[in-house]
């Protein structure tokens, strides 16, 4: 009697599984080593616009490589001009507002950052509880965003499956999903920022971006230098 040939058993199953499971697990490692890598780059550093340019730079190297190497399958509405997510309360590390003050200093004249501390102030006053849902005051005629390039980690790191989401949840505050790699990576950046700070004794909790801009904005030209972390 011909010796039946065995393609498939319980035990492969059972290999195939742990094997997996360590995939999985080098995974994840990925992304501890990731933060890891994040800190010791930036741990000696006590310039706040040097940490906020190294986390950019490993930020950015992240997204290219799992990008280029991880098939990627969530979905992401978010297109030029489309804007609902500018309403929300932002929370970002110190060093990020700190970064975003002494470029808008160096870029604006005195009268427009005159304007822009009027606006900041009047954003809250907008923002009533409980969802603090008011348009951003950095965002322009043309609904799109006037320091795209040193826009706050949280404004990068957002993503929606579809613009009705988002537009749904300036209304009622509904949570949206966000792309989860993309979520992951910059939650790593800021978590190193923080943990940064906490190293070097500096404030460490998140701050709220619009009232921390504006206290910065409003310390005196000859001061505000030596206001870092």
């Amino acid at each position: 009697m011909k010796e039946s040939l065995i393609y498939f058993s319980t035990a492969r199953v059972q290999e195939v599984a742990q094997k997996m499971k360590e995939v999985g697990r080098q995974y994840e490692q990925l992304f501890t080593d990731l933060g890891r890598q994040m800190f010791a780059d930036m741990a000696d550093l006590h310039d706040a616009s040097e940490m906020t340019a190294v986390c950019t730079r490993h930020v950015e190297q992240a997204l290219s490589a799992f990008g280029n190497n991880f098939p990627d399958v969530s979905p992401v509405a978010c297109t030029k001009g489309c804007c609902h997510c500018c309403f929300f309360p932002v929370e970002c590390p110190p060093q990020v507002v700190i970064d975003i003050a002494r470029h808008l200093r160096a870029k604006e004249s005195a009268a427009n950052l005159s304007l822009l501390r009027h606006k900041l102030a009047q954003d809250m006053k907008d923002r009533k509880p409980p969802l603090y849902r008011a348009k951003c005051p950095f965002l322009n005629a043309e609904n799109l965003c006037a320091i795209y390039e040193k826009r706050p980690l949280a404004c990068q790191c957002f993503t929606s499956p579809a613009p009705a989401q988002c537009e749904q949840s300036v209304a009622d505050g509904r949570d949206i999903s966000q792309h989860p790699l993309r979520h992951r990576i910059y939650q790593a950046a800021t978590t190193m920022l923080l943990a940064c700070a906490k190293k070097q004794g500096r404030p460490h909790g998140q701050v709220m971006f619009i009232p921390a801009l504006l206290s910065i904005l409003e310390i005196e030209d000859g001061l505000w230098q030596g206001y870092g972390i």
